[in-house]
């Protein structure tokens, strides 16, 4: 929470001092001036007194800017499978990390091994997974190298931790 009395802070006299959002879809503004941020995007923050008889009335404003949160999606894995001669993986897993709250799901992509041929350990690669629910649009899926290419065989599953929307685990 953020006050916006430091906006109205110059100002002098008696008049009584209300405050605006532009978009209270983005950050409401309470009748002490502090700001709750709710989403991603603009507004304006306005503060104004109104004039008194001393005072003439003055308003001053400010454009917040509320940018999305990283976040990377961990644990995504491969279940094993019955050779079929083809290469697609089935993906199982994942958890989303460092959501600050809000309504946010793993959208899964694809999955496939490296080769059509049987083996323990095999490489899988993960592409094109995105978010998804109602607060989807206050995160950005971080997309960079993998952070540790550490994979471990639980229960007979290939399981990698996922750090990038398009890359191969080993």
């Amino acid at each position: 929470m953020w006050s916006a009395n430091a906006i109205a802070g110059g100002y002098y006299g008696l008049g009584m001092i209300t405050y605006d959002s532009s978009n209270t879809n983005v950050a409401a503004v309470d009748t002490f001036g502090n700001i709750t941020i709710l989403k991603v995007g603009s507004t304006v923050i306005t503060a104004t007194k109104a004039a008194d008889g001393t005072f003439a009335h003055a308003a001053a404003s400010y454009t917040l800017t509320v940018e999305s949160k990283s976040v990377t999606i961990t644990g995504v894995g491969a279940s094993n499978k019955t050779y079929d001669g083809g290469v697609t993986a089935n993906p199982i897993g994942g958890s989303i990390s460092g959501l600050a709250g809000g309504t946010v799901t793993i959208v899964p992509g694809t999955a496939v091994f490296n080769n059509k041929n049987v083996g323990d350990g095999k490489p899988v690669t993960f592409s094109g997974y995105s978010l998804g629910g109602a607060d989807a649009g206050n995160y950005t899926l971080f997309c960079d190298a993998f952070l540790s290419h550490r994979n471990r065989n639980i229960s007979h599953n290939y399981i990698s931790t996922l750090y990038i929307c398009n890359e191969t685990a080993v």
